[in-house]
């Protein structure tokens, strides 16, 4: 009798038998753990490694722990003890974590024979944080570009099929796939995704979505800084420093009136200009307007080294409240972040006793 067994492999699977071989171990590897089916992780390692950082989702609060979703990893479940949410005292746990918030944490431990991801969220310094949320909004663009496709091409490949093919291998070759994606836009060179094994409408439609997602916006962007004088000359000398922050002498005579008004009111910033803005003194605000935030903070940051060497001169004082950053900027992760130290007056007695200190909120955060 012919052997009319049918083949159970989706529409446009072509993946190699290793690769299917290798799938199924990871199926394997991945058997204890809750995994949401629907979401297809960012980076071909099934689970994070120890020591790493992931960006989570709080799903429940328990008595001593709260449960969250990786969202970089298929959504697995991993658990933060309540000793690993803060290095402060809390009162109030339930204030302190709420269902539906983020919070970038740090991998503790891997089981993969029971399924476990331990976290801690008190061990992510803001330095750290802050450098791993870039990194994670370039994944969550490349993961975004994939997700278009796979909806556009559904026909042929799935979302894992499409990871396979373009975004794991990419992250292979460059470290990270947004370089590739990047490279891209500057050369318009396609023989970057040459490799690829995909069907040319796919590559082509993916030129489309990377360059409306990666072609740079006219963006402004602001500093803080304090710059003070404490002699019979302070006046001047602060206003020495923040001229010269404006740029060549030309320029700098042009602006003078505008720095002593606290900025071009009304008027619109060029591009790459400086502009200086008095707060209340000692404390300023520098901005400008550039395509491309990488430009923007090369202007800002040659301004700030400009003023920080001319007040020097003058043995006066120098700090950076706030490094340039783009103004308006709405990352949703960000914004719902859980990590909100300094949010709740009630968590910790010790914050009572230092009344007038302030919030502490992490860049990002409004």
């Amino acid at each position: 009798m012919a052997d009319t067994t049918t083949s159970t492999t989706m529409v446009g699977d072509t993946t190699p038998t290793n690769n299917m071989m290798q799938n199924g171990q990871e199926d394997e590897d991945m058997a204890a753990f809750s995994v949401n089916v629907r979401e297809q992780r960012f980076y071909e390692r099934p689970t994070p490694e120890v020591n790493q950082l992931v960006m989570v989702k709080v799903l429940r609060v328990a008595d001593t722990s709260a449960y969250v979703q990786l969202l970089e990893y298929s959504h697995i479940e991993g658990m933060i003890l309540f000793s690993e949410v803060s290095t402060r005292r809390i009162r109030s746990m339930l204030k302190e974590i709420r269902v539906g918030q983020f919070a970038v944490c740090l991998v503790l431990r891997v089981e993969k024979e029971k399924g476990y991801i331990d976290l801690s969220r008190r061990r992510v310094n803001a330095e750290e944080r802050s450098t791993y949320l870039q990194t994670y909004a370039k994944s969550k663009l490349v993961h975004s570009t994939l997700r278009q496709l796979a909806a556009t091409h559904k026909e042929k490949y799935t979302m894992r099929q499409l990871c396979e093919r373009i975004s794991w291998p990419l992250y292979k070759k460059y470290g990270h796939a947004i370089d590739a994606f990047k490279q891209y836009i500057n050369d318009k060179d396609e023989s970057i995704f040459g490799d690829l094994d995909v069907d040319e409408a796919v590559k082509k439609n993916m030129y489309q979505i990377i360059e409306k997602k990666l072609t740079p916006q006219a963006v402004k962007l602001k500093a803080k800084i304090e710059v003070s004088f404490f002699e019979s000359a302070g006046i001047d000398a602060v206003k020495a420093a923040l001229l010269s922050g404006l740029g060549d002498e030309a320029e700098q005579a042009a602006d003078n009136k505008a720095v002593e008004e606290g900025g071009n009111k009304g008027k619109g910033l060029e591009m790459n200009r400086i502009q200086i803005k008095v707060v209340a003194p000692p404390h300023y605000e520098v901005s400008t307007q550039s395509v491309g935030k990488e430009s923007g903070v090369k202007t800002i940051q040659a301004a700030l080294d400009r003023i920080e060497a001319k007040i020097q001169e003058f043995k006066g004082n120098f700090v950076v409240k706030a490094k340039p950053e783009v103004l308006g900027e709405d990352d949703e992760v960000i914004d719902k972040d859980l990590d909100s130290e300094g949010d709740d007056s009630e968590s910790s007695e010790e914050e009572e006793d230092q009344e007038g200190m302030g919030n502490f909120k992490l860049e990002g955060e409004e």
